[in-house]
Order: structure tokens, then sequence, then C-alpha cells
């Protein structure tokens, strides 16, 4: 199963730091992630068009990944992903997304 490490906003959400998945790629985690912790998570991932927001950190076994350009990145049971939003500002400072 893939671990993944939730942070900031996306913790408190979800109440709690740590989840374990199964998902093929970083798209079907994240789909799975919001469909447990619904609308209010989705909305920490994506914008009001659905597009992943500019500023939100994704780390696969510390590497950065721009999940916009890698929604499709496979992951592998072994994995360790690390979901970081934005500290200040993102949706609540300007709610344009």
């Amino acid at each position: 199963m893939v671990k993944v490490r939730l942070f900031f906003e996306l913790m408190n959400i979800a109440g709690k730091s740590e989840i374990e998945r199964h998902a093929l790629n970083l798209e079907e985690l994240i789909e799975s992630l919001s469909q447990e912790f619904g609308k209010e998570f989705f909305e920490a991932i994506y914008d009001q068009k659905g597009v992943p927001r500019e500023y939100l950190l994704v780390y696969v076994n510390d590497k950065h990944i721009n999940y916009r350009d890698n929604p499709s990145l496979p992951l592998n049971d072994t994995d360790i992903v690390l979901l970081i939003p934005p500290v200040g500002g993102g949706r609540f400072a300007n709610n344009n997304g």
C-alpha cells in the first residue's frame, strides 16, 4: 500500500496525518482521498475548474513531482507520498481559485 502523509489543511480535513491506500497512480490516489474526505479535501487540491492548484506540493519518495504535469505518475506499494497544500494564502485568501 502507498503511504500518504498529509500536512496543514489536508491533515485537518482528514483528521489524520498519515493514510495508506492502494493506488496505481497519483490521480487515482487523490481521487480516492477526495471521495473519502469530501468536497473540502477536493477543493484544497483542485481549483474551481478542476485543475490542480499551482502551489500544491507533491513529493513521492522525497522527490518533488509537478502534479499538474504528472497526474498519471505510477505508484508502487512501497512509495511514500507527501501532500502539502499552500501554508499562507491559498484558497482562503483568493476564492477565485
